[in-house]
């Protein structure tokens, strides 16, 4: 596949490298914008492409158009005139990831009816999670993502990365496209799954139908409808359209800046400190599952605009060498004692953990100075603490690899890369995964310490069709909840023992911990 246009600008900065969002130059003398910031060792240079960015979409529609007649797309384009407010906040969400997506499908030329798809999918929430497991923008269940090289830790879920995430869209929409040669029918595979697509295809077929997507009969209501939204929302985002219903433009300028990591740093603290619009940050860093970056995920995404005093910030914490260490509380810990062990002040613990009061065998987590671990080491009787900085290493799995191989090749344990990238079953890893080692001596205890009390929560509203031989608790059980929460949450639905197949229930669901 040719790549019509493509450009990237990278740009070194005194602690690493920095991606500009993917600039792709298409028109031919674009504008190049400079931080004003003379304060900074080098220029951000910024393109800029034209004033409407929706408007260049549009002229990429290579399946659309013919389409807008479809009663289901008219059907669709009525209910989305109907919630302008709805459109607007799509709008509004999709700003901070529309260039890059519009980019990424010009490179490979892709429809750009597909910017339009996480709109379907997920309304343009990188937090968005499905009654059946799918995450993301693109909505990725485990098990696809894992095909397309999404990794799930406890600290980083890349189903919920943007860039990550748009990359392993379009290659499984590609992928889709060499099986069926078709657009129409890898967007139905791509809700369906191939084996329902393949089935109504041999349906129509073995009764000398046609086998194209708007001729199948015997496809989910749900993939009959999908296509034909798609091109609702293509219709309704068109020029046109978002006049008519007052549709604010989006600019065609890179939105985003990559920002690499030496180490943890807190996301509300530096968010607050930086003085950045906290939407936009955590939209665009929706990746992380905690409240700190991960230690194996060294980059934020920070705005354009932002980027000048997010980097002053970050120095700040580049100089403290702050760590990050849990802490299992004992029956006896009270704040004082804590804080002397660590060598921090009892406010710095009220400050990053949201206890009422201490429990035991419940977990802290503790910022330290990296002044103060050879002290902590140096103690006769050290606390008990897991250091979450060490010597990382990215590791892709090769053909004809293990654990037990990859162990000894960096002088580890099995053990610690299984706890480090939840890897229950050691047997069940494959050629191309991506899995992150970490040297020994960083860690003082054998366990890895998990804190329930400083997890970043991230609530959405999810409706769940019930299984056959699903229970009450089983329900609550794979999602993680109480069971009397959930009887909470459907008050009037008398659910109790008498849950059936097929009934909606609603469930209130934090997307980080799934």
């Amino acid at each position: 596949m040719e790549y019509p246009c493509s450009l990237t600008k990278v740009i070194k900065s005194v602690i690493g490298i920095i991606a500009i969002s993917g600039i792709i130059a298409c028109s031919s003398s674009p504008t190049k914008i400079s931080s004003a910031d003379e304060s900074l060792p080098f220029k951000l240079e910024r393109e800029y492409l034209g004033p409407d960015l929706w408007e260049m979409v549009e002229e990429d529609y290579q399946f659309a158009p013919k389409h807008y007649r479809h009663r289901l797309v008219k059907k669709y384009v009525s209910r989305l005139k109907a919630n302008k407010d709805y459109v607007q906040e799509v709008n509004q969400r999709a700003s901070v990831f529309l260039y890059h997506i519009r980019q990424e499908l010009k490179k490979r030329g892709m429809p750009a009816e597909f910017a339009l798809l996480p709109a379907v999918e997920s309304g343009y929430d990188p937090y968005a999670f499905s009654h059946a497991g799918a995450s993301g923008l693109w909505q990725f269940t485990e098990r696809t993502g894992k095909a397309f090289g999404l990794d799930t830790i406890w600290w980083y879920s890349e189903r919920r990365d943007f860039e990550e995430s748009t990359k392993a869209a379009l290659d499984y929409l590609e992928y889709l496209y060499k099986k069926y040669n078709n657009w129409e029918l890898s967007l139905a595979a791509y809700n369906a799954g191939e084996k329902r697509v393949n089935k109504a295809m041999r349906h129509n077929k073995a009764r000398g139908r046609s086998t194209d997507y708007w001729s199948l009969s015997a496809l989910p209501r749900e993939t009959e409808e999908y296509v034909p939204r798609l091109i609702a929302y293509s219709y309704v985002f068109s020029k046109q359209m978002r006049e008519e219903m007052g549709i604010e433009t989006v600019p065609a300028q890179n939105v985003w800046v990559k920002v690499p990591l030496s180490h943890q740093v807190p996301l509300a603290e530096i968010a607050d400190d930086a003085r950045v619009d906290e939407e936009k940050f955590y939209l665009l860093n929706a990746g992380h599952n905690q409240w700190v970056t991960s230690p194996y995920k060294g980059y934020l995404y920070v705005t354009f605009e932002e980027y000048p005093r997010m980097q002053k910030v970050l120095s700040g914490f580049q100089k403290d060498a702050r760590l990050w260490v849990s802490y299992q509380i004992k029956k006896d810990d009270d704040l004082g004692s804590i804080a002397a062990q660590f060598n921090v002040t009892e406010n710095s613990i009220r400050q990053f953990n949201r206890v009422a009061q201490l429990k035991p065998d419940s977990y802290l987590v503790l910022p330290v100075q990296s002044s103060e671990i050879q002290y902590l080491q140096q103690k006769e009787d050290p606390p008990r603490y897991l250091l979450v900085e060490g010597n990382l290493q990215n590791h892709r799995i090769r053909k004809g690899e293990n654990l037990d191989s990859i162990a000894k090749s960096y002088k580890v344990s099995v053990s610690s890369i299984q706890k480090i990238n939840d890897i229950s079953n050691p047997n069940k890893i494959r050629a191309g995964q991506k899995i992150v080692v970490k040297e020994n001596k960083h860690l003082q205890s054998p366990k890895v310490l998990l804190s329930e009390n400083y997890e970043r929560e991230v609530i959405r509203t999810v409706y769940y069709r019930v299984r056959r031989g699903d229970t009450l608790h089983s329900i609550a059980r794979k999602f993680n909840l109480r069971p009397e929460k959930i009887l909470k949450w459907n008050r009037g639905k008398s659910l109790g023992n008498r849950i059936y197949a097929k009934q909606t229930i609603k469930l209130r669901l934090d997307v980080t911990d799934l």
